[in-house]
């Protein structure tokens, strides 16, 4: 998927004149006349991005630009704006990607422009300095409008609540945030390696993989999180929240992923016997049995921001941005 996002970043700046070549730093370096654009494509921003990203073009004459298909919070944005770096979240990219596809048709080009401030090199504030940030304190007995600090197993608050707003409006009118909602997981890994004998032929079964499990429905999960790691506490501030229980025990997580294993890792295997002239087939399903695999869980969380509108309620992954498609519970109502 890297490289065709690529392709595409390569096309809207060649749709535009520019042109572009592979960088080592960069992923891609775009020149047109005397201006420059230093372009990185990374899924998920985040404010050690633009640290990196800023201590890489200091000395360069040129355009700093992060492109993402996911969406950033204020923080890292707000950072990126104090260094003059550029982003594009995911509707600004699939702004620019439209225009390019567009203007390639009708044979015309596009233009992209970049908001900039006057800087001095004094500006340029080093790693070391970025790192110097304060840990929250706990916070024992909490006011309405004080930082709380929640101590679970979960994914980080990337996209902020004017950010879950604004994705919230394609599907809702007159949005509105209701509260962040933790979502339980039974997150599994599993392996399986064993040897089947019939007829004197080994049958190998092998295999391992990782899920989750929503704990409020006994679903699958769609929140796309097996990959990322995990905060052990999370600081929220002045929102209303909840820290949903699983309605689904891991012993009835566990009865129902391993069923899903067992058949999607057995096999069907032909053997051929011969009498007299003719050749008779056999076909046998080796199938894992539970002692078999190895199965671990452990409960996580993902944050979701809930949305009520004027026709209907919408959720939005507080981690990546994405439309949450399917009701995470069985009590809500989406549009």
């Amino acid at each position: 998927m890297r490289e065709q996002i690529l392709n595409l970043i390569k096309k809207i700046f060649s749709q535009a004149g520019y042109r572009t070549e592979p960088s080592y730093e960069f992923d891609l370096i775009a020149e047109k006349g005397m201006e420059q654009i230093y372009a990185k494509f990374i899924d998920f921003p985040d404010k050690s991005d633009i640290i990196d990203l800023v201590n890489n073009v200091n000395n360069l004459d040129g355009v700093p630009l992060i492109i993402s298909t996911s969406y950033s919070s204020s923080e890292t944005r707000k950072l990126a704006e104090e260094h003059n770096i550029s982003m594009w979240s995911r509707d600004e990219f699939e702004t620019q990607i439209g225009k390019a596809l567009l203007a390639g048709l009708e044979g015309k080009t596009t233009e992209i422009t970049f908001a900039r401030k006057e800087t001095e090199a004094s500006d340029f504030v080093p790693f070391m300095d970025f790192m110097a940030t304060t840990e929250p304190e706990k916070v024992d007995i909490v006011e309405p409008n004080e930082p709380v600090e929640i101590r679970l197993q979960t994914l980080p608050i990337n996209i902020d609540r004017s950010d879950a707003i604004a994705i919230s409006k394609r599907q809702i009118k007159n949005p509105e945030i209701l509260k962040i909602r933790f979502i339980p997981l039974w997150k599994y890994r599993y392996s399986i390696d064993i040897k089947k004998q019939y007829r004197s032929k080994d049958v190998h079964l092998s295999g391992d993989g990782v899920g989750e499990i929503n704990a409020l429905t006994g679903d699958p999960s769609n929140l796309s999180i097996r990959d990322f790691d995990l905060c052990d506490k999370i600081i929220i501030h002045n929102e209303e929240y909840v820290v949903e229980k699983p309605e689904i025990t891991k012993e009835e997580a566990e009865t129902m992923v391993m069923q899903q294993i067992m058949d999607r890792h057995s096999k069907v295997v032909q053997f051929s016997d011969v009498e007299g002239q003719a050749i008779i087939y056999e076909y046998k399903t080796f199938r894992p049995t539970e002692e078999d695999i190895s199965l671990s869980f452990e409960l996580i969380h993902a944050p979701v921001w809930e949305i009520k509108g004027h026709n209907g309620f919408f959720e939005v992954n507080a981690f990546n941005g994405d439309e949450v498609d399917t009701p995470l519970d069985d009590d809500t109502e989406f549009v």
